[in-house]
């Protein structure tokens, strides 16, 4: 789900911000927004999630409003290397399309705004209790992520608290809370903004900075 807001910092200019409530307007998930076991293991108990799991997820969003569509995709993978506890990666892609008629009026940030974020995430994952009907786990991460025209590269980390519940032998309906952040805290903001010609500088908020997001999906065992 996502805030954009395009603001001037001059009081004078606020007759040409744009604001778009992307989340409020539209939003459609697709696919798998958590890893579901490609190759499921028990341990001697009869409890997911053990040593020798395989797991792997795919995720695809989009968020549409009158100026701007938002699109989002995942590829996650993990293997648990204990009962457990798993290492993976995260890569993510966020991609803002802005629509004909917000190019007419603002040309001087759609064409310079960053399009493109990339995100390559190692992470960890625990699941310290485990049941074939409710498995809690946390999972967190760091790792880089790249914004392009020029935004270069900046730190982001993940913490994603959460919960398996099984629905058979072969799903699990996965719901959690994603937090992330990027450091240093002042880079990627700078390659949001643009300054215009009269001295004022516009940004574009909503893919910077703090966010949390809840999150659903759908997990099969094969």
């Amino acid at each position: 789900m996502y805030d954009v807001v395009v603001s001037s910092a001059s009081a004078q200019r606020r007759d040409r911000s744009l604001r778009v409530p992307l989340g409020a307007v539209f939003m459609v998930l697709v696919g798998l927004l958590h890893p579901s076991p490609a190759q499921a293991r028990d341990d001697s108990q009869g409890r997911p999630w053990a040593r020798g799991t395989t797991a792997i997820g795919l995720g695809l969003g989009v968020a549409s409003s009158r100026d701007v569509v938002v699109w989002s995709g995942s590829l996650s993978g993990a293997y648990y290397v204990f009962d457990g506890v798993a290492a993976g990666l995260e890569v993510d892609e966020t991609y803002l399309a802005w629509r004909s008629n917000a190019r007419a009026q603002h040309p001087e940030w759609t064409d310079t705004i960053p399009t493109n974020l990339v995100s390559v995430t190692p992470t960890m994952r625990i699941v310290p209790f485990r049941s074939q009907r409710f498995s809690p786990f946390v999972m967190a991460g760091v790792g880089p992520m790249i914004i392009n025209r020029g935004g270069g590269v900046v730190g982001r980390w993940v913490i994603m608290p959460g919960a398996y519940i099984g629905l058979g032998r072969h799903a699990y309906l996965g719901l959690s809370v994603r937090f992330t952040d990027d450091f240093p805290p002042d880079r990627c903001e700078e390659a949001f903004s643009h300054a215009n010609s009269d001295g004022s500088v516009s940004r574009v908020e909503g893919f910077c900075g703090f966010r949390w997001a809840p999150q659903v999906g759908l997990g099969f065992v094969f």
